[in-house]
């Protein structure tokens, strides 16, 4: 290990990450304070020959900082990062004479070239474009091989996983392995055992007597899915020591956990592969994530803002800004965790399966059903991973997975009730934000009848199938039909016209309202597209206008709002 000649001041951890990723095998190079002492420590060494400081750090004031080392060691070259040229600010300007302004860096190919000039003369690693990534063949063709390495390098830092769910994964990799021997290894963690235990006699597994040893639970449940009960508890603690990021962490588990539950049972039915296979599969989509809201924040918050303004998809602009998207830093971790390759290609894939041909047809469908369970968790607005684009499952997915109406609702209320039961049993922290408020919607209520208007060749899931697998009883109409003679019979609390695949001209829309209102006085929500001509101030009293893609959240708060009737509990 080299000694440090470059320091860096900064108590944040993200850069500190990002800093150590693009040093690559240079790290030992780079050292990082937090406090003077921290420092005196360093310089004590008299091997540096720079300092950088963190102008937007929460600690001790960069500008003092960097004055005491120019007191204490004025041959060594200073640097202050900021966000913007610090020289007009008074405590800034008196050290204009010997301090350097650089930009604090937001990807790796800044950090990069922030390194370039601390070093002044940097390690051959810094600089070298052409170093081979061991080997490693990653399927994102915009990826520089110099960025692919800087991260491998930082995950290569980064835990392992658990010792348990290594010896569980280990013991399950053997032919000759017992459930005395599994259910030992999850005893040697006492917590996870009681949650396992906890989760078996829970309404998910509906057992008719009570589990009262973990050995028991494994012959009951069989191996897989105890492994991923154990791989899924575990994994949830990871946070590679980020108390506070971008994510919000129980909300991102509440996502993964429905992604590989709905991943389950949209596997159900193919012989291809394996249920419990494709719950793991969806558990561990988003991983790569942790490592961007861990590692890259700045990075990370800046390409999730550019993808929000230019309504450009997310894993867009994270290639762009970052260097790699969060599917391929997922797969760079699952490969340090030891995850099979089966759920690596899941990771890597769940924004978009690859060609058919080009994988073995089981990690084909397993891409395909992580894809779409990706996509229904968003529309049922179970927890988040972060800013994302609401999307209707293609037509060629809805095909291929055989996603007819009836299935796809089964699907759909199927998950919601097993996370619901998840929750309850593990704990999960129940949200009540204004988005969720109806997730987790009151029994025993009044079914709340409902009448949607959408075009014939609808999307999936449409609103009509969000909100019966909500609870409510819905009367489905299409446009074509005799809608104002209808609307003198149907008995409904509320009126859903779906507006976003039309193109409605507003005077028509206008004229055609104002008839209809006559014939019923329920409420009326027009879900529109984004930007559409719509004169609502012109439209008659009690109509509502939902711009955009509503999901299950959403549509559910307008419906308390303005029937004051909450969900029923999800449909069977």
């Amino acid at each position: 290990m080299g000694k440090p000649t470059v320091v860096v001041i900064t108590e944040r951890e993200s850069l500190r990450g990002l800093l150590r990723a693009a040093a690559g095998a240079s790290a030992s190079s780079l050292g990082f304070a937090t406090s003077r002492s921290d420092l005196m420590i360093l310089l004590g060494r008299g091997d540096v020959r720079a300092v950088a400081a963190d102008a937007l750090g929460r600690g001790p004031s960069a500008y003092a900082q960097l004055a005491w080392v120019k007191e204490k060691q004025p041959w060594v070259r200073l640097f202050l990062m900021a966000k913007e040229d610090p020289w007009d600010l008074p405590e800034a300007r008196q050290l204009k004479d010997f301090v350097t302004f650089l930009k604090v860096p937001s990807g790796l190919s800044e950090a990069r070239e922030l390194l370039r000039t601390l070093f002044n003369e940097p390690p051959q690693e810094i600089l070298d474009t052409e170093t081979p990534s061991r080997g490693l063949q990653y399927e994102d063709e915009d990826a520089d091989q110099e960025i692919i390495l800087s991260v491998t390098e930082l995950i290569d830092q980064l835990p392992a996983l658990p010792l348990v769910v290594q010896r569980i994964l280990n013991l399950l990799g053997r032919e000759d392995s017992s459930s005395r021997q599994i259910a030992d290894a999850i005893s040697l963690d006492p917590a996870l055992a009681a949650r396992v235990l906890r989760l078996v006699n829970s309404a998910l597994f509906a057992l008719a007597d009570p589990v009262t040893t973990v050995q028991h639970a494994v012959r009951l449940l069989g191996f897989a899915e105890i492994r991923n009960l154990t791989m899924g508890l575990k994994i949830m603690e990871t946070s590679f020591g980020q108390a506070e990021g971008i994510l919000d962490r129980s909300k991102f588990w509440e996502h993964s956990l429905a992604c590989g539950i709905c991943a389950k049972h949209l596997a159900i039915g193919f012989q291809e592969i394996d249920s419990e296979e494709a719950f793991l599969g969806g558990l561990l989509h988003d991983i790569g994530k942790l490592v961007l809201d861990s590692y890259f924040q700045e990075a990370w918050a800046e390409a999730m803002d550019r993808s929000m303004d230019s309504q450009s998809l997310p894993l867009d602009m994270e290639r762009k800004v970052v260097g790699l998207p969060h599917t391929t830093i997922g797969r760079m971790l699952a490969r340090h965790w030891k995850i099979p390759e089966l759920h690596q290609a899941a990771i890597e894939h769940h924004h978009r399966i690859p060609q058919a041909g080009q994988r073995s047809q089981a990690e084909y469908l397993l891409c395909a059903v992580v894809l779409a369970a990706n996509l229904l968790v968003r529309w049922l607005d179970l927890g988040t991973s972060g800013p994302s684009v609401l999307l209707p499952i293609p037509k060629e997915l809805i095909n291929l997975l055989r996603l007819e109406d009836k299935r796809l609702k089964r699907v759909m209320a199927d998950t919601l009730k097993e996370v619901g039961e998840w929750k309850a049993t593990l704990g999960f922290e129940r949200h009540a934000s204004a988005d969720n408020a109806s997730i987790n919607p009151p029994q025993e209520k009044e079914p709340c009848r409902l009448w949607v208007v959408s075009p014939v060749a609808d999307r999936a899931p449409s609103l009509s199938q969000i909100l019966e697998v909500s609870g409510y009883l819905v009367d489905r109409s299409h446009w074509g039909e005799k809608l104002l003679e209808k609307a003198q019979e149907v008995q409904c609390t509320a009126v859903i016209m779906d507006l976003r695949s039309l193109k409605a001209e507003p005077e028509k829309m206008r004229v055609f309202l104002h008839a209809f209102r006559k014939r019923t006085q329920v409420p009326i929500l027009l879900v529109a597209r984004n930007g559409n001509e719509l004169p609502l101030q012109e439209m008659p009293q009690d109509v509502h206008l939902l711009e955009g893609f509503p999901h299950r959240g959403t549509l559910c708060n307008w419906l308390e709002r303005f029937t004051m009737l909450p969900a029923d509990s999800p449909s069977s």
